[in-house]
């Protein structure tokens, strides 16, 4: 059963060739760093 749950869950998780992984992976570690900086500026003026 272990198994089977684990490969059903490995294949469903799996992406299609020629998807932009790099470019998804680079928002979603960039975005949060972009937000906390306009944030910290925002705090700053207001000081």
């Amino acid at each position: 059963y272990f198994l089977e749950t684990s490969i059903h869950r490995y294949r469903s998780k799996t992406v299609e060739g020629a998807t932009a992984v790099g470019a998804i992976g680079a928002h979603s570690i960039g975005e949060p760093g972009t937000q906390m900086t306009l944030k910290t500026f925002h705090f700053a003026g207001v000081a």
